[in-house]
């Protein structure tokens, strides 16, 4: 089975002119974007472009651990040393964690050298304030960073010339997406494409606003056949489901994606879970108000940054003090907030028919095990959905 780094070996000795941008690029370009870049690359708006061969050679001389979501590296040491990919432009970082605003955001664009220009979005990382803001898409017309997507997108198109292809990996689809929905009409007429790699859709509420402009013909919604993230919020948005190695939650990493040619290998449709959370979240927030989701969401977060913690790893490390912090902090909630959460969590319950119902009564308890699952996944190699073990 192939992946991104047999694409490299592959098609690495022809550039951009030789053999057009493709579906598989995006997502090399997407997974360059998780390193941790800060004071490596070109700030936004200084003008400079650099090489990413040089700034593969300063990522790997910096000695900087790969992020926890998955290891950008393999690639860009294979691609820094490739035709395609070594003489490719990399400019207007950005990167921005600010939890008292709620934000997190982080941005770069590559110059592929046909005369083209590449905007990624970073997804979520390791961040309470990263998974916090995930959360709020469920109920917030717009969100900081699918505003600062935006002014992005129009401050990169205003500085250089060239068609424009936007893209981005779990939230940074949804960034990828709201910001060219979202953008200056000049901006958008530039656009070519649009990549969202199993990332959220946009809420509903973005969508009946007069501002937002559907993408016609050139949105891209690419998801493995065991997708969770992907299929929030996306309804009936039409997509590409593709192959994983993996199993379960581990198919949201990138380097997963099985590739066949100049293309990701298609499956034969969603999986049973996939389908079961698909139906199962649709469902829940249909039947949800827009409090009930940001009193869930609140409750959630509040209760995990009183723990001190300010990753999903520290919350995990914390253990029964951790627990016991959260739990705290949900009974403090005057008795109005209280039931709403609680009513939240039935409505999940019902909306999943009574296969959540284990889940749900182990209450914190459960919420702990779901982080456990998520951290140690990539440990897991026999991952399985919880009907089916």
């Amino acid at each position: 089975m192939a992946n991104m780094l047999d694409y490299i070996l592959w098609r690495g000795d022809l550039g951009f002119r030789e053999r057009p941008f493709n579906e598989v690029d995006n997502l090399i370009f997407c997974e360059f974007g998780y390193a941790p870049w800060d004071d490596l690359l070109p700030a936004e708006g200084s003008g400079e472009v650099l090489f990413l061969r040089e700034a593969a050679l300063r990522y790997v001389a910096s000695g900087r651990p790969a992020p926890p979501s998955t290891d950008p590296g393999p690639a860009l040491r294979l691609g820094a040393l490739s035709e395609r990919f070594s003489r490719t432009g990399v400019s207007d970082y950005v990167n921005r964690v600010d939890r008292a605003n709620r934000i997190q955001f982080c941005a770069m664009t590559f110059h592929p050298g046909d005369g083209s220009l590449f905007v990624t979005y970073r997804g979520t990382d390791s961040t309470l304030t990263g998974w916090r803001e995930d959360f709020s898409l469920s109920y917030s017309v717009r969100t900081a960073a699918q505003e600062a997507a935006v002014r992005y997108l129009e401050g990169v198109a205003d500085r250089y010339p060239g068609p424009i292809r936007v893209g981005g990996h779990s939230k940074g689809g949804n960034l990828a997406l709201y910001a060219a929905s979202f953008c200056d009409d000049a901006v958008r007429a530039r656009i070519a494409d649009v990549y969202s790699n199993d990332g959220p859709g946009l809420n509903e509420k973005a969508v009946d606003t007069p501002d937002y402009v559907p993408l016609s013909g050139c949105f891209h919604l690419i998801i493995p056949e065991e997708s969770v993230i992907g299929v929030i919020m996306n309804g009936e948005t039409e997509r590409k489901v593709i192959k994983s190695s993996a199993r379960g939650l581990q198919q949201h990493d990138p380097m997963t994606w099985q590739v066949v040619g100049t293309e990701f290998e298609e499956a034969g449709g969603q999986a049973g879970n996939s389908v079961f959370v698909d139906r199962t979240v649709r469902r829940w927030l249909d039947d949800m108000s827009e409090s009930e989701r940001q009193s869930l969401t609140d409750a959630l977060f509040d209760g995990m940054e009183a723990t001190g913690a300010d990753t999903l790893r520290e919350v995990k490390n914390g253990g029964l003090a951790a627990a016991g912090t959260m739990l705290k902090n949900f009974l403090d909630m005057d008795g109005a907030r209280q039931k709403e959460v609680v009513d939240s969590v039935g409505k999940l319950v019902r909306a999943g028919g009574g296969q959540l119902v284990d889940g749900a009564r182990k209450g914190i308890g459960g919420l702990m095990n779901i982080i456990d699952q998520t951290l140690s996944g990539a440990d897991d190699k026999d991952n399985k959905p919880p009907e089916s073990r």
